[in-house]
């Protein structure tokens, strides 16, 4: 008797085991499938339909895929500007790639849509330490003085980075683009001046 409800009970957990492992291997082709969908409607740049479908994939256990998931789920949110939802995600993959110099580079981006320039600044010059020779850390961090409006500290920036790779064929770029966001400053600068100015001049006449 004993033998016999033992036998019943390991042919019961095999196919227990066999159910879990047959809706594992199902689940699986789900998640590949809305993967290989949102793939597509990323292709066609109906990134919020891709965003539905990504989401769908962070059930997936596989911890691999999983981060794939979520770096192609942030990749599309930069998409939608949505910069936050974006960051959140860089945040999570740097905490188990700590040194993946393209999250650091794209958190640092998210952060400068979302205006955060203090993060994004660190981000940039702990790269330039780290690594010396990123070009594109030293441009980005340049270009983030200017979008800030320092241009006191873009100036200098560029004036180093000529030092270091005096080759640099868009080194002229950069110039241009400092130099029209210097420009625009200015102009609002002296608008909002002028604003003042006109201000003061209606009050005192009445």
């Amino acid at each position: 008797m004993k033998r016999t409800f033992g036998f019943c009970i390991l042919i019961f957990s095999l196919l227990i085991f066999s159910c879990v492992s047959n809706n594992n291997a199902l689940m699986k082709d789900v998640y590949s499938g809305y993967y290989a969908i949102a793939e597509e409607y990323f292709k066609m740049e109906k990134y919020a339909k891709a965003v539905e479908f990504y989401e769908k994939c962070l059930k997936d256990e596989d911890e691999l895929t999983l981060r794939n998931v979520k770096y192609k789920l942030a990749q599309t949110y930069l998409k939608l500007s949505k910069w936050r939802d974006a960051s959140k995600i860089y945040e999570e993959l740097l905490q188990i790639d700590l040194e993946n110099t393209n999250l650091k580079t794209l958190l640092a981006y998210s952060y400068m849509k979302q205006e955060l320039f203090d993060e994004a600044e660190k981000i940039y010059l702990s790269m330039i330490e780290s690594q010396s020779l990123n070009q594109s850390s030293y441009k980005n961090l340049i270009l983030l003085y200017g979008i800030k409006n320092d241009f006191e500290k873009a100036e200098s920036e560029l004036a180093s980075y000529k030092e270091k790779f005096p080759l640099d064929e868009t080194i002229s770029t950069i110039e241009t683009e400092i130099s029209n966001l210097k420009k625009k400053f200015e102009e609002e600068q002296k608008k909002a001046q002028e604003e003042v100015e006109k201000s003061e001049v209606i009050a005192d006449k009445e």
